[in-house]
């Protein structure tokens, strides 16, 4: 029987809350909680039972595995819970804005039922994200009431995200406000400070000291940050067959990842300017791409945005050994970050 691989191992720790979490959407008759559940993949759009997985479930399969190390195991399913409805949340509501169509191969929530359905059955998983935190564990009440404000102050911080999101969005690639500096922030805040919450949710259940909270949560985001980077190098230079996305997608949206912003601060004049206008509107041809493309060579786009990826990744390797995991839990740990950030981009960057 073949072994199941560090990145099958945290989705096994994740799915230990699929059950759960199928039950609390389970909210009554109305189709409301019905979307939910088919969001998260518990059902086919005429809300039957789904049988094929959908999500990753990292986010709760982090938290979940670490808080096994202490025994936690059952007493962090609330936790698990409450981040990964957080975090379907914010998708539905990152599909609307995005006017995207399909998630996970799948018609997303309002193409299926209507924007406004959208929002609403995004509105109440948030809240349901937040009830979960009350479900009853055996952790002492000031360890739960520690843990709900923590998580509470990282689900704002992701929402802090969205918004710089949305301003870098709108704003033009040669204002000032679109920087290296604004991309790290904003995907800091909309990415990896979820990361974090689910790395750092267990010690805090487990009574652990602040010193080892704090790295615990330091690993996640920069985990996160690599994560990140890693689906930005994708969005742009990875392998269609293997990403399952348009070739060069990003660009051809126009996203403003840090490859184009680090190729307008560097460029020449001349290409600065050619940048901005084919970034300034209208749909982008083949060979407008392909100019896009030659303009990121031209600047050392790829190698700066491997490096980045790179150096969060070696942060958060080097977090994780200070941590006072068990060994087999820092090794396993260890394998996830490679699997998530392959060092075929990272390695001698």
């Amino acid at each position: 029987m073949k072994q199941a691989g560090p990145l099958e191992m945290v989705g096994e720790y994740g799915s230990r809350i699929d059950v759960l979490a199928a039950a609390f959407l389970m909210r009554g008759d109305y189709a409301l909680y019905g979307m939910m559940r088919y969001f998260m993949g518990y059902t086919d759009e005429s809300f039957k039972v789904n049988t094929q997985p959908v999500g990753k479930r990292i986010r709760p399969g982090l938290l979940l595995l670490i808080a096994n190390s202490y025994g936690l195991l059952e007493e962090a399913f609330p936790a698990a819970l409450s981040i990964e409805l957080f975090h379907n949340f914010t998708l539905i509501h990152d599909d609307i804005a995005d006017h995207d169509e399909l998630r996970r191969g799948r018609p997303t929530v309002w193409k299926l039922w209507g924007v406004d359905h959208a929002m609403n059955t995004g509105d109440a998983q948030l809240v349901l994200a937040l009830r979960a935190l009350d479900e009853p564990t055996k952790v002492s009440p000031d360890r739960s009431a520690t843990l709900r404000i923590r998580l509470l102050d990282r689900y704002l911080e992701v929402i802090e995200g969205q918004y710089l999101d949305f301003t870098l969005a709108v704003a033009r690639l040669n204002d000032s406000s679109v920087t290296e500096e604004a991309y790290l922030t904003m995907t800091k805040k909309k990415t990896s400070k979820l990361i974090r919450a689910a790395t750092e949710a267990s010690p805090i259940l487990a009574g652990e000291s602040e010193a080892e909270i704090t790295t615990l949560g330091d690993f996640g985001e920069n985990l996160g940050m690599a994560y990140q980077l890693y689906d930005d190098w994708q969005g742009i230079w990875g392998d269609p067959e293997k990403t399952g996305k348009t070739r060069a997608g990003d660009i051809h949206e126009r996203k403003k990842t840090l490859p184009v912003i680090y190729a307008r601060e560097h460029l020449a004049p001349v290409d600065q300017q050619r940048l901005e206008a084919l970034y300034g509107g209208g749909a982008l041809d083949k060979e407008m791409v392909v100019e896009v493309l030659e303009l990121f060579a031209k600047a050392g786009a790829q190698k700066e945005l491997e490096k980045y990826a790179a150096r969060y990744k070696e942060g958060a390797i080097q977090a994780l050994a200070r941590t006072i995991l068990p060994a087999p839990t820092r090794t396993l740990l260890e394998q996830i970050v490679h699997a998530l950030v392959p060092d075929s981009i990272t390695e001698s960057r």
